[in-house]
């Protein structure tokens, strides 16, 4: 419940600072994903939009958690470093 709260929360952030575009299909189904427990997919999602060059703190942040979430702790670890690297004052990664 704690994690849905914080991807509606990294939803709602992105939506008014970020623009993905013509991408922005592929993050809300990666987020849909997530919510559904379909990490695969939303990691798959994520990852996509990482090599279209969205390389925004949030998208580090989820997939960090969609990668926890199938037991993936040295990735998840990584992508919560690449989120801290963009921005260091970023909380939710922390």
């Amino acid at each position: 419940m704690k994690s849905s709260k914080f991807l509606f929360l990294i939803l709602m952030v992105l939506s008014t600072s970020v623009c993905f575009g013509s991408n922005n299909d592929i993050w809300t189904k990666a987020n849909t994903a997530y919510d559904q427990g379909d990490f695969s997919s939303a990691i798959d999602g994520y990852r996509k939009l990482l090599e279209h060059g969205h390389r925004h703190p949030a998208v580090y942040y989820n997939l960090g958690n969609a990668y926890f979430k199938k037991g993936k702790i040295g990735l998840a670890i990584a992508a919560y470093g690449h989120s801290l690297k963009i921005d260091p004052s970023f909380k939710l990664a922390r």
